[in-house]
């Protein structure tokens, strides 16, 4: 079936008059999979591994911080201080279109101190 999935993300700032930029737009991929999963993670000072248990494929990791502790996401689990990919504060989400056959087990989270975070991800 086409159009299960829907994407939609904007941007706007707005410093001046004279500095006005927006951005936006919607994607609506054709799933192949049947499912998709959500949930709360605990994040710890170390790298923890996400999991996508029951998952066949994954085509999009949605990722959002909802806690004051800044989180960080890597490929790496030893270079956190080098080599993560994405910081979120609280209330940041980013979106993810990993579109794996096989899902990655090597996507881990640490956070400043124990928290949790929500992850939403859909096969492909």
């Amino acid at each position: 079936m086409a159009q299960e999935i829907t994407i939609q993300a904007s941007l706007t700032l707005q410093r001046s008059a004279s500095l006005v930029l927006q951005a936006s737009g919607t994607a609506t991929p054709t799933q192949t999979g049947t499912k998709g999963l959500a949930n709360y993670v605990a994040v710890t000072t170390s790298a923890v591994a996400l999991s996508f248990t029951g998952l066949s494929s994954l085509a999009y990791l949605f990722i959002k911080n909802e806690n004051a502790v800044q989180v960080q996401f890597s490929m790496d689990s030893t270079n956190f201080a080098t080599e993560y990919f994405a910081t979120l504060n609280q209330n940041d989400v980013c979106l993810i279109p990993v579109n794996r056959a096989t899902p990655p087990t090597i996507l881990y989270v640490k956070g400043a101190s124990a928290t949790n975070v929500f992850i939403a991800a859909v096969e492909i």
